[in-house]
């Protein structure tokens, strides 16, 4: 990434530095240059995303959409039709969907549980166009079978559904020849009990569960055999492994399992595994236990190398200065030269000088101590500022992804809450004004930080929270200004 403007867009979409407002605070800093400590963090924000797509193959398709489903309670639509209208995110223009779509519903994992339907414009008169449902998919209620039990046995409860409009995406066209026909998805019998049931019941069954949950083994194996199967997903025991799925996702519901040893062995068909199944420790693949996978999600994994951001450092680093605040600015151009503002005293200066450097203790103390070190015993116990800011942690072979994940989300949240808490100690109940003069005075200091040789950890997150500050405060201080003008010209 070449500039501020560019990392914006991609944190927002991706979900990166959103307790430090980074995709909001980056728009504005289109005329600065990308300091080194800056280069770190989008890095690491590009680390995290190729990784995600490299080993959870999470790509979004711009102009498909994932929307709820319901029903059309107006009979109005035929079989197999169904009504979409879309109204973009900050965008108040409708448009409804028309034409052939593709359909399905995460996870597809029969080759019927994508199928074609048509997209219909309302008709003159129609509900829907008087009354639109907007980003929801309706279904039509008529026809032989509904259109949403044949995607992977959904229902209208709350689910959501895949839709391609291939009028919109004409790549991903399907011919009609090539829409295989979806499984029945017979419900299974439900365990039933010639008695009341016991709390000695409930907590035998969430054992059980525990125990007996095949979801991840049956989708995995799919997985592997469709890779190495020269039917792939149309192999025999490919749709015998969907069926088991369907199984395993109603067990919560019927209480029946699935019995492990009905799940075929991933190596039926090729002693070696494909290499996108290799572990993430795993920097070069064993040949030997790995083969060249020629299907997608192989070409995508050896597609994506993770070696060139591998080299992270943590080191020196310095700020953009900050130039003069005037007073007959517009607000882009006060947010834009993030300005300084004579301070009242020194008294005020020191004040918030004393202020400021707990606050930085505090983000060392809940940002960078790593809870995953003292559990997996590994020898670095401090996140990295980049890693706080950002809102990732770096992988390493000593934990599982899962709990890297987990620690992730965690870490998400106590940073929110600890920019929450020093976004409301600038600003406080004091008025624009202050406000203002407290944020400025907070850059000031942050900066001083950040320039120093030796920087204390967490300076340069402190700087783009009395960033934001200050580009909220002046925010708030010209519209003040302006409410007083409107007010005096009354």
């Amino acid at each position: 990434m070449q500039s501020f403007q560019t990392a914006s867009h991609f944190f927002l979409i991706n979900g990166l530095g959103s307790s430090f407002r980074l995709p909001d605070i980056m728009k504005d800093c289109a005329q600065f240059g990308i300091d080194d400590f800056s280069k770190q963090v989008l890095n690491l924000g590009v680390q995290h995303v190729l990784r995600d797509v490299k080993y959870r193959a999470r790509i979004p398709v711009p102009g498909a959409y994932n929307l709820v489903g319901i029903a059309d309670i107006f009979q109005e639509l035929g079989p197999n039709e169904i009504s979409v209208c879309i109204k973009e995110k900050n965008s108040n223009e409708q448009r409804f969907l028309s034409g052939p779509c593709l359909i399905s519903r995460s996870p597809a994992i029969h080759p019927g549980d994508i199928q074609l339907v048509t997209a219909i414009q309302p008709r003159q008169g129609s509900v829907f166009l008087h009354e639109p449902m907007m980003n929801t998919i309706v279904f039509s209620t008529k026809g032989d079978r509904p259109i949403e039990s044949a995607l992977g046995g959904g229902d209208l409860d709350g689910d959501e559904y895949d839709l391609i409009s291939l009028e919109d995406l004409p790549k991903f066209n399907l011919l009609p020849s090539q829409i295989q026909k979806p499984s029945l998805y017979k419900p299974s019998a439900r365990v039933q009990l010639s008695r009341p049931c016991s709390l000695l019941d409930i907590a035998e069954f969430v054992i059980q569960f525990i125990l007996s949950n095949a979801i991840s083994q049956v989708a995995l194996t799919w997985r592997v055999l469709a890779d190495s199967s020269p039917e792939g997903i149309l192999d025999r025991r490919c749709l015998q492994l969907a069926d088991l799925h369907s199984q395993a996702v109603d067990y919560p519901k019927t209480g029946r399992p699935v019995n492990f040893g009905s799940i075929p062995r991933k190596n039926m068909y090729n002693n070696r595994l494909p290499d996108w199944y290799a572990p993430e420790s795993m920097v070069v693949i064993d040949d030997t236990k790995y083969y060249h996978s020629q299907r997608a999600l192989g070409k995508l994994f050896r597609a994506i190398d993770l070696s060139d951001l591998s080299d992270f450092k943590n080191g020196q680093y310095s700020h953009p200065e900050i130039p003069t605040l005037k007073e007959d600015m517009s607000v882009e151009e006060l947010i834009a030269q993030m300005s300084s503002i004579s301070i009242p005293s020194d008294s005020l200066y020191a004040s918030i000088h004393r202020r400021v450097k707990p606050l930085i203790d505090s983000a060392m103390k809940h940002a960078g101590q790593s809870n995953i070190v003292q559990a997996q015993k590994i020898k670095s116990n401090l996140l990295s500022e980049e890693e706080a800011l950002v809102g990732t942690i770096r992988y390493s072979a000593g934990i599982s992804t899962s709990i890297r994940n987990e620690h992730i989300r965690k870490l998400r949240e106590e940073t929110n809450v600890l920019v929450e808490g020093i976004y409301n100690t600038l600003s406080g109940k004091f008025g624009p004004s202050e406000y203002l003069t407290r944020a400025v005075c907070s850059l000031n200091l942050a900066t001083m930080y950040v320039q120093q040789e030796d920087p204390v950890y967490g300076a340069h997150s402190f700087w783009w929270i009395a960033y934001g500050a200050t580009r909220e405060a002046i925010k708030e201080f010209l519209a003040a200004r302006k409410a007083i003008a409107r007010n005096n010209g009354m």
